[in-house]
């Protein structure tokens, strides 16, 4: 036998041998470590060939956490080992028993049998739950749950059981039950220490309970214990949506800035960094803290100095509070980055959009108008000009409505007379003044 077992046409058959030698001499140790070898034989057979080796390294680990077992522990997993295994439909059962588990995430390792094997010991457990996903498929939902707690008794400690007793009171329409089931599950994954699983039943409950903030919380902070940030500021995202749509503003802007500090941890902090002051920025608006969405936009404009919508923000907010200086500077600042990366056009089309909102500024349309000019647009410059010159009349500028028209003439256009004659007539009444 111990040649025979290092045959892959024998290996299992002999380890299965070898086990019950040992398990006949009560040589328990040795008895439930070979009797696990053989379920990883037999596991490996069900699966597909490129995960073999992987299912069985995680069976080595569970062979070496055995030693530690007491005598009857490792009695009843000889027990349960050899229930499973020494069956002549041992290959159909091995595929329901893996029907069974657990889903797994797609980059998740699978999930070795033993899960079942080890925690049920007791071989009906798995007929019984595949029994009662055909009844429950058929709608037979209340025979589905007696069988359900049937076969509770053979495996009380089986969490998928409970799961799947969960699901079934979910389809019956008892979903404060299932809830408190799930919630159950997921307090024993935690007690455990698996904390994925844990984390699987919280989002589940979340699902079914969106506005329980709680729950959300809780998977908050384990995600961030496992250093998992990416998915922690997704949901930190969701759990602030959340309150934004129930119109709690400030809460909202309390966790878009919790999210923040965790950022910082993430691999694109930058992109994280600047969506979460955009939401930041956008509640401030909301609540007309017109200064606090300015820092927010400003500090956003250090990260990305070619965030459209960005400057615009920028732009507009300083000329609401009052500093016009300071908006101008801002649009100057953007207009030289562009014009640095060769995108003057896109320059016009910014300047040309503030005019929508900022029609009576002939300041911006004075922007406008060099822009023009350097990009040889003399009609379009003349056109702002002229708009910009009849602002400052009506301001009583004249002054400064004379220099734009002598722009306006240094810059030929066809009815360059029209504005020799329109300055010269200025130019007289400036005198009389």
């Amino acid at each position: 036998l111990q040649q025979s077992i290092k045959h892959p046409d024998y290996d299992l058959a002999s380890s299965l041998l070898v086990a019950g030698i040992f398990q006949t001499s009560q040589q328990w140790p040795q008895a439930a470590r070979t009797y696990i070898q053989a379920l990883a034989l037999a596991d490996a057979q069900s699966v597909p060939a490129d995960q073999a080796d992987d299912l069985l390294a995680q069976y080595d680990a569970l062979t070496d956490g055995q030693n530690g077992e007491d005598a009857a522990a490792m009695e009843a997993i000889c027990k349960a080992v050899s229930s499973h295994l020494l069956r002549p439909d041992w290959r159909a059962y091995m595929q329901k028993a893996r029907a069974q588990l657990p889903p797994q995430p797609e980059d998740a390792p699978l999930l070795p049998v033993a899960e079942i094997v080890l925690e049920t010991r007791a071989s009906g457990v798995v007929e019984a739950m595949e029994q009662v996903r055909r009844m429950a498929q058929k709608g037979h939902l209340r025979s589905a749950s007696e069988e359900a707690f049937y076969a509770l008794q053979f495996a009380p400690t089986y969490l998928p059981l409970h799961i799947l007793i969960a699901e079934l009171l979910m389809q019956d329409g008892h979903k404060h039950e299932a809830v408190r089931k799930f919630m159950i599950v997921a307090d024993l994954y935690t007690v455990r220490g698996e904390t994925t699983r844990a984390l699987r039943m919280l989002r589940r409950v979340a699902q079914l309970m969106p506005t329980d903030l709680t729950v959300r919380q809780r998977i908050i902070d384990m995600l961030v214990a496992q250093a998992k940030y990416e998915e922690a500021l997704q949901e930190y995202t969701n759990l602030a949506d959340l309150y934004y749509r129930l119109a709690e503003l400030d809460k909202a802007r309390q966790i878009y800035l919790e999210a923040l500090n965790i950022a910082q941890k993430s691999k694109d902090s930058r992109g994280w960094g600047v969506n979460i002051l955009l939401k930041v920025a956008d509640i401030d608006l909301q609540r007309l803290n017109l200064r606090q969405a300015l820092r927010s936009y400003e500090h956003i404009r250090t990260i990305q100095p070619d965030n459209t919508l960005v400057r615009a923000h920028l732009v507009t907010l300083n000329f609401r509070l009052g500093q016009e200086q300071a908006a101008m500077k801002e649009l100057d600042d953007y207009l030289s980055y562009l014009e640095r990366n060769g995108q003057r056009a896109q320059g016009i089309v910014f300047v040309s959009d503030l005019l929508v909102d900022q029609s009576a500024r002939y300041d911006l349309r004075r922007r406008l108008a060099d822009l023009f000019i350097r990009n040889n647009q003399v009609p379009e410059a003349v056109v702002q000009l002229d708009t910009a010159a009849d602002m400052l009349l009506g301001a009583n500028k004249h002054l400064e409505a004379i220099n734009l028209l002598e722009t306006i003439v240094s810059l030929n256009p066809a009815n360059i007379d029209e504005y020799k004659s329109a300055l010269e007539s200025l130019r007289r009444e400036m005198l009389r003044k």
